[in-house]
């Protein structure tokens, strides 16, 4: 059995959580340092404010831009047909209104919230630790591997050539990556490790306390409700693993007890109403559908999954295996209930998978944690523990240290565009002339992927096609877009049949660097030129035609 819980964390723990969370913010921000070192300005290209996923990046200040607006419903501007507007997604939202009534733009409120959610992520895992855990050692070592843990996912891309594992794409399995990508990853994080930490002690031997709201019962509504807005799909496994621990406590005692159906209650209960909702949404509204059904990203083969977890889970096996042995209610068995739980829905053929496994490396440190104290250091001599630490962090967090700086590496050693992360100024003035002449419903044709995801946020227009998950039917949507920038023969049916869909009449076309990099171009013969910016023109169909 483990020392029971004090809950104290001491001032000099408080000194060094901070320590190591600013610094790990700071890294995070070091490709941020060295483009503006590297961008001059008379560069003939603009860094656009992200780095990583940027679609996913786009996409979340296009919902506050939305927000800035004076919005609170979510509209797709990444799909050119009209569709109803639907309440998802809401902290983006929120933040745009906060946007809305400072001097900050969007770009600087999301990466400001972005590094405050990633503090607070820090300090509710150390909490965590510090719920379970007496000893400062025992809670720093979970704290360093559920922060940096990662796998050998560099070594798989070097070695192939592809990106093939979960630590080089699924953030929300990784405190440190996820606070790369965006808001509501942290966020998460810190809800599901602030709620574990709760049920943990409520299912502990010894404790009788029913959830009310003079204890930690009120908490769990808060942060039960705070998942739901912020990523629903990470209630389903944690609500599982709840379910199963009380009803394995019913089996293991021989008797029904009211108070560990009490606290699932409260955490299930408050959401059902939004939950409600969300179901009804999926009902009535067929561009949440096909954004739901084009978000669900397949998890990776066991084989790869494994790589992805790399030495933490190396580390975590000894505690694992005897987690399974014995199963005792001093948050073992939670943890590896709700570990199952997201293994088992992540490779359900169901339209979650892979967003479930948010937040997969707490249960993965717990295990590290109580491995390297029970099995571990006891094998390792005094003098040679701190070499180990030494060896093991770096190991474990070179991924993220990959991932950090590969999308840069282009830009800084050779010059090269990295997709997305950079425009040609003249993009950026063609938006602006956009952005004064069309209406937020008007749909404009441009270069698919990086053109044509920033262009919503600048622009604040339509387009046929800029987002993977977010552009109904987006697979055909993308083929149509090259193809018709590709075609040599401007009598082709789909030169004129794409700009004059029934359900979206393009209204102006982009013609600029990145669209001759498709070659052709026969289709702007039939259009009509409007004004050029550097190497960027802009067309629009004959008034009369």
């Amino acid at each position: 059995m483990q020392a029971m819980y004090t809950g104290h964390i001491a001032r000099t723990e408080w000194r060094w959580l901070f320590l190591v969370s600013l610094t790990l913010i700071l890294t995070a921000f070091l490709p941020f340092m060295a483009i503006a070192v590297r961008n001059s300005p008379t560069s003939d290209w603009l860094f656009m404010g992200t780095l990583h996923q940027y679609h996913t990046h786009v996409a979340y200040l296009v919902r506050m831009e939305q927000g800035s607006l004076g919005n609170w419903l979510t509209h797709f501007q990444y799909t050119p047909e009209p569709h109803a507007s639907a309440f998802l997604q809401p902290i983006y939202v929120l933040l745009g209104q906060l946007s809305r009534f400072t001097i900050l733009s969007t770009i600087i409120v999301f990466h400001v919230a972005r590094l405050s959610a990633a503090l607070f992520m820090y300090i509710a895992l150390y909490q965590l630790a510090a719920s379970i855990w007496v000893r400062v050692r025992t809670r720093r070592i979970f704290f360093v591997v559920a922060t940096v843990g990662a796998g050998f996912g560099w070594l798989v891309t070097l070695a192939t050539g592809e990106i093939l594992t979960p630590d080089m794409t699924l953030a929300q399995m990784y405190p440190f990556f996820g606070m790369l990508v965006n808001v509501h990853y942290p966020l998460t994080i810190a809800c599901l490790a602030l709620l574990a930490a709760v049920f943990i002690i409520a299912f502990r031997p010894g404790v009788e306390d029913s959830p009310s709201v003079q204890n930690t019962g009120a908490l769990v509504v808060l942060l039960s409700l705070a998942l739901i807005f912020l990523y629903p799909e990470a209630l389903l496994p944690f609500g599982t693993a709840v379910a199963a621990s009380v009803l394995l406590h019913w089996y293991g005692s021989r008797r029904f007890t009211e108070r560990e159906l009490r606290w699932g209650l409260w955490l299930l209960v408050p959401t059902a109403p939004v939950a409600a909702y969300y179901l009804l949404t999926l009902r009535i509204n067929p561009a949440v559908v096909e954004w739901v059904q084009q978000k669900a990203t397949l998890t990776p083969n066991p084989v790869m999954f494994v790589i992805g977890i790399g030495l933490p889970l190396m580390i975590a096996l000894p505690g694992i295996v005897r987690a399974a042995r014995r199963l005792e209610r001093d948050g073992d068995r939670f943890m590896l209930l709700w570990l199952v739980a997201m293994l088992i829905w992540a490779y359900l053929p169901l339209d979650v998978r892979s967003e479930a496994l948010a937040g997969f490396m707490l249960p993965i440190a717990y295990f590290a944690a109580r491995a390297m104290e029970d099995v571990w250091l006891e094998r390792l001599r005094r003098g040679t523990r701190r070499w180990a630490y030494t060896l093991a962090v770096p190991i474990m967090a070179l991924t993220h240290l990959f991932t950090l700086f590969v999308p840069i590496a282009p830009l800084l050693v050779t010059n090269q565009d990295s997709s997305g992360m950079v425009l040609e100024a003249d993009y950026l003035q063609a938006f602006k002339w956009l952005n004064t002449r069309t209406a937020q419903d008007d749909v404009v044709l441009a270069a698919p992927d990086d053109v044509s995801a920033w262009l919503p946020y600048w622009a604040e227009t339509r387009v046929v096609y800029g987002h993977p998950e977010e552009t109904l039917q987006a697979a055909q949507r993308r083929a149509d877009t090259r193809q018709w920038y590709q075609l040599t023969d401007p009598e082709h049916p789909l030169c004129m049949g794409l700009l004059r869909n029934a359900d979206y009449q393009v209204r102006y076309v982009l013609w600029g660097h990145r669209e001759k990099y498709y070659g052709g171009g026969a289709c702007l013969e039939a259009l009509e030129w409007v004004i050029t910016f550097g190497r960027v023109s802009i067309y629009r169909l004959p008034v009369n035609s």
